[in-house]
């Protein structure tokens, strides 16, 4: 009994390091540096969460391009510019999404508490995050990390095979971060909304989001913020201006600590320039929600910023 389970033992600590190796090498082949360039006609990175990626439509934009995803917690969006503003030295300005809503310990709770938010980030960031950073998101949902660092081979084992292959594979392709298009208004989310509540699960589901999202919605989150510190000393450590970016919010949003985010930005990050359109007026068919615009807004919108970076490049 003693040998079988010795045996058994010595198997699993094998497959273990056999596995180990397999996840190290994905992610030094998803680390090459070609994947990360940008056209070297961008002086301007945008980058954020959704608020900028479906707002921004890079495809506008002549001198910027935009790597922002839904989700991105602060500490995603540091990993990126981590990795991408060493390689790209035509890289100036980083235009960073900022939001009352962004710097809340409620936002962080849905982010790290949600399996499906937690699922899709560590499947796209496990090769561009530090030991530290995986063992913090571990300590906020062990379960799902464990459940997507092994699940990581098979997920990107496509990919893998492309850039091994020596296709061309862009950032896009690894899903880091895009201009995501949205086509519904306003009234048609809300619509589809009334469908989905006489639909059990998927109210259920709403609850159990919108119970974690009012949690901890006047405290701000540490984490967050120190994340955000950290990618302000990055840009300056890489000679690269800075600027925070709020996009418009509907009038009827109503936020529950923008004094707190004001006085954040005042103390913490004065000398950080802070563009604010949040009062830009935009009727309902621009917008997706209260704070997220819709292709259309976003057409507009990025036309606005389109002109903004040209007179100060």
């Amino acid at each position: 009994m003693k040998r079988l389970l010795l045996r058994i033992g010595i198997y699993t600590f094998a497959l273990l390091f056999l596995y180990s190796i397999v996840i190290c090498f994905m992610a030094k082949t998803m680390n090459k540096p070609g994947i990360y360039l940008l056209p070297s006609d961008k002086a301007v990175l945008v980058i954020g969460e959704s608020h900028t990626a479906y707002g921004v439509n890079d495809t506008l934009l002549d001198l910027a391009a935009n790597l922002s995803q839904p989700g991105d917690a602060y500490l995603y969006t540091y990993a990126k510019l981590r990795k991408v503003l060493p390689l790209n030295p035509n890289i100036r300005t980083v235009v960073l999404s900022v939001s009352e809503q962004d710097i809340t310990q409620r936002l962080i709770s849905l982010w790290m508490r949600n399996d499906n938010f937690m699922s899709e980030k560590i499947r796209n960031f496990a090769h561009l995050i530090s030991p530290a950073e995986l063992t913090h998101l571990f300590l906020q949902n062990p379960q799902e990390v464990i459940k997507d660092i092994t699940s990581f081979p098979k997920s990107k084992s496509t990919i893998c095979y492309k850039i091994i292959r020596g296709q061309k594979t862009t950032m896009d392709d690894l899903k880091l971060g895009s201009y995501e298009v949205v086509k519904e208004n306003i009234v048609q989310v809300k619509n589809k909304e009334i469908k989905e509540d006489n639909n059990p699960k998927a109210l259920a589901t709403k609850k159990d989001i919108e119970r974690m999202y009012q949690e901890d919605a006047m405290t701000t989150s540490p984490w967050q913020i120190e994340y955000l510190h950290k990618i302000v000393d990055l840009c300056h450590s890489k000679n690269v201006k800075i600027i925070f970016l709020r996009t418009p919010e509907h009038k009827d949003w109503v936020s529950q600590n923008e004094e707190i985010f004001m006085n954040l930005l005042h103390t913490q990050f004065k000398e950080v320039p802070f563009i604010d359109y949040r009062n830009m007026p935009f009727p309902d068919t621009c917008y997706t929600d209260l704070v997220h615009l819709n292709d259309k807004g976003a057409r507009i919108f990025s036309d606005s910023l389109n002109r903004y970076f040209k007179t100060r490049q």
